[in-house]
Formats: structure tokens, sequence, C-alpha cells
């Protein structure tokens, strides 16, 4: 491979970073593009919605009788609800890596603003002349500079612009460069903030340690000529540099965990109404007059994704890192399979007549009388379902100590 195929190399005239050609697959490449087969899983999954989202607003003007356009079969509003929630999943994990980059890229007017100061980058100081090695420096800053154009702003992550953010400290004069390392340490501080792995904690303290040190080394302008200044200054240099790539890896890794979350909640906020209409379709449909085990699992599911979402409305935190954002995935999958049993546990219970006959006990025997006591014990058996998968956390705590041998 020649100098001009480098990614970050100092040629700089790629017309396009897709242009590698094909040694690089497609979601390697900026911006990510999809394979052919994941076209065809994303497209498909996006037609199914779409047609499910016609069915079931057809449903509901019917009166959910799906006969007339449809096979007899009670099963059917169940299949294309079903449908409409996998299809959704579908597409929410294909365009995942697309989401992500546009959350990765970097605000457009900083990086054209980065380059006007590259055009008109100085010596730093006269007699001796620093920075050393001007003229190759500034070559190397243009061909960067020039790279960045060819890749467009579709292209500007974080790690993408990076090195040009570096280079541009060796031309920072030291007041320049003392503000900007403060300015950058206020925001790493901010990655910092409420960030509950304690080793990150610790390299932000050593950051900031190793960088005011650095700044009192320098010393104030009364104190020391500029060229003596700028000659203490190499050792800023080298931790400003360090800060900016650390800083890179944060936003990465918080532009990850974002999305996550954000996917998250679009998937989440879809499937507590279907999952709690497919709880309660006997009601609606007339074909039966109670609820089953299973539509008790299926509400049970749609209280323990309401959990989530409303976890994630009291932290009031939608900004995350990558491991965060992976917690509350797997909390939600993990929290829905165990409402769903926590639904069906409660059920048996209810049904096994291990509860205390109440007032606010359904009473599954009684469900097939019409009228007030029917109503009264299919709204108790939603009441329980949900609170069931709402608190799976409880009910299973709760069996466990009754099950618990003495």
């Amino acid at each position: 491979m020649n100098d001009k195929t480098r990614i970050n190399g100092a040629e700089g005239d790629l017309p396009k970073y897709t242009q590698l050609g094909d040694s690089r697959r497609a979601r390697d490449r900026l911006p990510p593009e999809f394979e052919t087969w994941e076209k065809v899983f994303y497209r498909a999954a996006d037609f199914v919605f779409l047609v499910t989202l016609v069915l079931v607003a057809w449903i509901c003007l019917t009166g959910f009788q799906v006969s007339k356009f449809l096979p007899d079969c009670d099963c059917w509003p169940y299949i294309i609800f079903g449908a409409m929630l996998v299809s959704l999943f579908v597409d929410r994990y294909f365009r995942n890596r697309q989401h992500l980059h546009d959350a990765r890229l970097e605000d457009r007017s900083e990086i054209e603003s980065m380059f006007v100061e590259v055009k008109s980058v100085e010596f730093r100081v006269l007699n001796p002349k620093r920075p050393l090695n001007f003229k190759e420096k500034k070559e190397a800053l243009l061909a960067e500079m020039k790279r960045l154009k060819n890749l467009g702003p579709e292209s500007w992550t974080e790690f993408q612009t990076l090195p040009l953010s570096q280079m541009l400290v060796d031309f920072m004069k030291v007041d320049e460069l003392i503000a900007q390392s403060r300015s950058n340490l206020s925001v790493f501080e901010e990655y910092m903030e409420d960030n509950p792995f304690r080793s990150d904690v610790e390299i932000y303290v050593r950051t900031l340690d190793r960088i005011e040190a650095a700044i009192e080394r320098i010393g104030e302008p009364e104190e020391l000529t500029p060229q003596k200044r700028d000659s203490k200054s190499e050792q800023l240099r080298a931790e400003l540099k360090t800060l900016l790539a650390d800083i890179a890896d944060y936003q990465a890794n918080w532009a990850e965990g974002t999305t996550a979350i954000r996917n998250l909640m679009t998937c989440g906020t879809v499937a507590v109404p279907v999952l709690l209409v497919m709880g309660i379709l006997p009601i609606f449909s007339g074909t039966n007059n109670s609820l089953s085990i299973l539509h008790w699992g299926l509400i049970g599911a749609s209280g323990a994704v309401t959990a989530v979402l409303l976890y994630l409305y009291q932290s009031n935190r939608l900004e995350v890192g990558n491991t965060e954002g992976k917690v509350q995935f797997w909390r939600t999958v993990l929290g829905t399979i165990l409402g769903f049993v926590s639904g069906v546990l409660v059920y048996t219970i209810i049904a096994g007549g291990l509860v205390t006959k109440g007032i606010a006990i359904p009473q599954f025997e009684s469900t097939v009388v019409e009228g007030v006591v029917f109503s009264k014990n299919v709204y108790l058996s939603i009441l329980w379902a949900f609170v069931a998968g709402f608190l799976f956390e409880g009910v299973f705590n709760r069996v466990r100590q009754v099950l618990k041998p003495s």
C-alpha cells in the first residue's frame, strides 16, 4: 500500500474515503455503509413494520375482526403485533451503526474554524524560532486539513479530527496553550460527573495534577521572557495532546452509550402499548371472557419494560457511557423475560388458591358471569399482571421467602 492510500497519511489527496477500494468493508467506511445482505434485512423490516402498522389500524377500525381479509384464526392479531415489534427491533439493530456515526460527528463549524486557524499558523516565538521544523510541520498540517476536506463533513468524527487538533498544539503560544489546556480539562470533567467507575475518576485526577504542574512550571509572564516560558511549555504540550486523545475516546464511548439508550427508549416506547394490547386482546375481540396465563405474561412483560422506562425518566440520564448503555439494554431484555415469568407466576399463585381471597383478588371461576362481576375480575387481572411485571424483583423475592425451607 503506497503513502497515498494511508488513512492518516500526509498526502491527503484521496477524493473520498470510500475510494480506498474493496480493501475495506462497507461497514468500515466513512460514513458507514450497509452490506448487501444488511440492506435486504433492514428494508424488509421496514416494509413489514409499515404493513403491520396498516393492519393494526385496520384491526382497530373493524373492531378486531380480521376474518374479512385473512383466514379465520384468533392468532392473527398476535402475529401482526408480534411482527411489528420484531421488525422494529431488526430496524434499530441494523441502523444502530448509522445512528452511532451521526452521534460521533463533530460540529462542522468547529472543524471549519480549525481550518482557518491552520492557514494562519506562525512561529510561536522568534529568536530562536519555535516550533522547530516549522516548514515541515506546517506542510503536514495543511496535508491533514486537505485530507479532512476530502473526507467531507459527513466523516468528521472525533478520531478523524483528532490528529489535526493535536498538530495545532505545536503552534499555540504559551498563554493560548494554558487556556486550551484548562478549557479541555473542564470538558474532561463533565464526563466524570456521576461517573460510577473509580478508575475513570482517578485518570481525571492524575491528568489534572500533571497539567497543573506543567502550567506551574511555565511560570508567570512577569517572571520570565516569552522565549524561556516557551522552552518550558513542551511538557504541557505533550499533556494537552494526551488529554485531547482521552477526550476523543470518552466522546466515542458516550456516543455509543447514548445511541443505545435512545434506541432502547424508542423500542420500549413502542413495546409497552403493543405488549399491553396483546395481553388484553380477548377483551376487545370478544373471543373470550377471561385472560389466560399467556395474557398475564404479556401484560407482565409490558409492566417490566415500563419499569425500565420509568428508571430512565427518573434518572434523567439520556447521555451515558457505553458500559451504562449496555447495562440498560440487558436490563430491558432480561426484565422483559422476567416480567413475563412474573406475570405467569402470579397467575398460577392466584389461580391455585395460594393467595387469600379478598376484594382485590380476581376470582377466575367467576369470569364467565356477565356484567359487573366479569368487568371487575378482568380489570383486577390486568392490574395484578401489570404490577407483577413492574415489581418482578419483589415477586421473586417473596416467592423465594415462602418456598425457603425453615
